[in-house]
């Protein structure tokens, strides 16, 4: 290709918010959950093609390092909340996307609500979330704005890509169910480290935008800056089951995270040329 870019424009968005139940029972059809907004922005400059990875490589104009946090339910939660309800904003991850310098990167839209009391922008970022909003009415789901975004995970040191989500088990009420957090011989380390005042360690590795079908990806650098472990009283309720939890577990835990270099394949250019992203 003989039009390829010498600049690309990158953005981050983290999401800061709780993890919120919500039932049609008895919840407010728009109680606030949580926000998308920009992490960072930067110039991307293109060095030339990487053969190894059969793409053209870019790097950050400047140092590109931002925070985010992950953040798991938990506690009990009952029926009617999986019947007639969800939960909202639970372990939410920061989203990374690519365009050229004259397009904007997140250029979905929020329908107009005649009934919404604040008014919030129908652009963004930021995306401010409620629960109306995963229920399907106002145009954006935090889910749909991973269209076409990269994201890290596995993001902790030594976590499998089995075990990225946060665990639950059933509670002694009929239909109900605690959430857990990240349990596994990986967070009983990061524990322990922590326990000892030691460095959590990080991970260094080229993350793709899909394992299918890979258009552009980026070599990051991701390192823990905190773990919050779960209090122990959550398990409570399982000390009678046929299978207790003896094990610790985190509740929370925040990434410091650094984009070294993006690499990008001729698919994504001829999409982006031809307007399709």
């Amino acid at each position: 290709m003989d039009n390829i870019p010498s600049k690309l424009l990158l953005s981050a968005l983290r999401w800061t918010g709780e993890p919120t139940t919500w039932s049609a029972d008895d919840g407010d059809p728009d109680e606030y959950v949580g926000t998308y907004s920009e992490a960072a922005n930067v110039s991307l400059n293109r060095i030339g093609l990487n053969h190894e990875l059969d793409a053209i490589e870019y790097k950050p104009a400047n140092l590109t390092t931002f925070q985010y946090t992950r953040k798991a339910n938990i506690g009990t939660t009952y029926s009617e909340i999986a019947d007639y309800g969800g939960i909202y904003g639970d372990n939410m991850p920061p989203l990374l996307r690519i365009c050229l310098p004259d397009r904007h990167p997140w250029p979905e839209t929020f329908k107009e609500l005649d009934w919404d009391p604040e008014l919030r922008p129908l652009a963004g970022p930021p995306f401010k979330f409620s629960t109306c909003d995963w229920n399907g009415d106002t145009g954006i789901d935090p889910e749909s704005l991973q269209t076409r975004a990269l994201t890290f995970s596995p993001d902790m040191p030594g976590q499998p890509a089995i075990e990225v989500e946060p665990k639950s088990d059933l509670g002694h009420e009929s239909g109900s169910w605690v959430g857990l957090g990240w349990h596994g011989p990986w967070v009983t380390a990061l524990l322990e480290k922590q326990d000892r005042g030691e460095r959590l360690g990080n991970r260094r590795e080229i993350v793709w935008n899909s394992d299918s079908n890979k258009t552009w990806g980026a070599e990051v650098h991701l390192e823990v800056a905190k773990v919050t472990e779960v209090d122990k009283f959550i398990y409570d309720e399982l000390d009678e089951s046929e299978d207790p939890i003896i094990t610790r577990g985190i509740s929370s835990y925040t990434i410091r995270a650094s984009i070294l270099r993006v690499f990008v394949k001729s698919q994504w250019f001829i999409e982006s040329l031809d307007g399709c992203t």
